[in-house]
C-alpha cells in the first residue's frame, strides 16, 4: 500500500455573504501533482446550515495559485464563514 500525505490549513475568514450571492477568492500553496479540496462553513451557526455554503469554480493556476468562489445557497446572510483547504499527494 502506498503512503498518502494529507495536509490541511485554515486559509481565511469571509465576511458578509448575502443569500444568493458569491464571493471570489485567490489562494496560494498548490503545486503541480497535488490534489486540492476547498471547504467553507458558517462560523457560529449551529445545526445543518453548513449545507448552505458551496465552493464553486475551483481553478488551479500554473503559478501555484488557485481561485474559487464561495456561494450562499441559503436564505440568510452569513456574517462570517471559514475556508479550509486540504492538499494530498497524487494517488498512483
Amino acid at each position: 500500500m502506498a503512503k498518502l500525505n494529507v495536509f490541511g490549513e485554515f486559509k481565511a475568514t469571509g465576511f458578509d455573504l448575502p443569500a444568493g450571492q458569491s464571493q471570489g477568492w485567490v489562494a496560494t500553496g498548490w503545486s503541480r501533482g497535488m490534489g486540492v479540496s476547498v471547504f467553507a462553513w458558517p462560523v457560529g451557526v449551529p445545526g445543518t446550515w453548513f449545507r448552505s455554503l458551496e465552493v464553486r469554480n475551483l481553478s488551479l493556476e500554473p503559478n501555484g495559485n488557485f481561485t474559487f468562489e464561495v456561494h450562499n445557497n441559503g436564505t440568510t446572510q452569513f456574517a462570517h464563514y471559514g475556508i479550509f483547504v486540504v492538499w494530498t499527494d497524487v494517488i498512483t
